[in-house]
């Protein structure tokens, strides 16, 4: 059975997560996925990871 893992989000999630709100269809109408990714989703991260008070995961399926 696939086991759900939980860890820090990092930068380079960010393709992914993206990726996956703009597949959504509410996400659609607020999220821009593109390659390069806008630089606008790397400030963010980077914003939001810098405030001690917060705490960015993702949650991954380990087999």
């Amino acid at each position: 059975m696939e086991e759900l893992q939980f860890r820090m989000a990092t930068e380079q999630d960010l393709d992914q997560n993206v990726a996956m709100l703009a597949d959504d269809v509410l996400g659609s109408k607020l999220e821009r996925y593109e390659q390069p990714l806008p630089d606008s989703y790397i400030e963010a991260y980077k914003a939001i990871s810098a405030d001690h008070n917060n705490e960015l995961l993702v949650a991954c399926v380990e087999d």
